[in-house]
């Protein structure tokens, strides 16, 4: 398979594993792990909340394109400083989305 491709695939991925509840991941993390597939669960455990990054590299982080993560500003209120933005604010965001969506689930 090349570079490439294995990209656009991991990217899907981690589009896909962020739409799941927490929930759900806890749930699913160990059947994938199981089946030796554990390299598509998206892991960010090399990011702390004080890392900041630029809009390319949130957007490979998050599996966005970059418009996508700039649509972040108007509909979540994250805005970079100095056109970086930081990684404890996108996580909290995620958090925020996640008890959301838990919430619309139940």
């Amino acid at each position: 398979m090349s570079w490439l491709r294995e990209q656009k695939l991991l990217q899907l991925a981690t589009v896909l594993w962020n739409e799941l509840t927490q929930a759900s991941r806890d749930e699913l993390a160990p059947i994938i792990r199981q089946a030796e597939m554990a390299w598509a669960i998206p892991t960010m455990d090399h990011l702390t909340d004080d890392h900041w990054l630029t809009t390319d590299q949130l957007a490979k982080e998050l599996g966005l394109t970059p418009s996508g993560v700039r649509n972040w500003q108007s509909r979540y209120g994250l805005t970079p400083t100095d056109g970086l933005y930081r990684w404890g604010d996108v996580q909290q965001i995620r958090r925020e989305r996640s008890m959301k969506n838990a919430r619309r689930a139940s």
